[in-house]
């Protein structure tokens, strides 16, 4: 049935979106580096930086990919831990 397809896909991308702030809150405790630091390695701006750490914004996967080589790690590194234990 397409419309239990397109909620059931609907309901898993709404928990990845609200599973994401805690996650780049995780990887910025995880990494010695401060938010200044991490908007001069990937070019993100602090702004941007706490819209994603609020759930305000879902950064792109283009911004994803930046701040994930700024904290010094590949992108499924940093999104890895926002998939549901029994769909890893």
């Amino acid at each position: 049935m397409p419309a239990t397809s397109a909620k059931q896909a609907h309901e898993y991308a709404e928990r990845i979106r609200a599973r994401l702030p805690r996650a780049f809150q995780a990887a910025l405790e995880a990494v010695p580096v401060t938010k200044y630091g991490l908007e001069q390695k990937c070019g993100v701006s602090r702004e941007m930086m706490k819209c994603v750490e609020s759930g305000e914004s879902v950064p792109t996967f283009h911004v994803g990919a930046r701040l994930a080589h700024g904290l010094g790690m590949k992108l499924w590194q940093f999104v890895r831990n926002l998939e549901d234990d029994a769909e890893s």
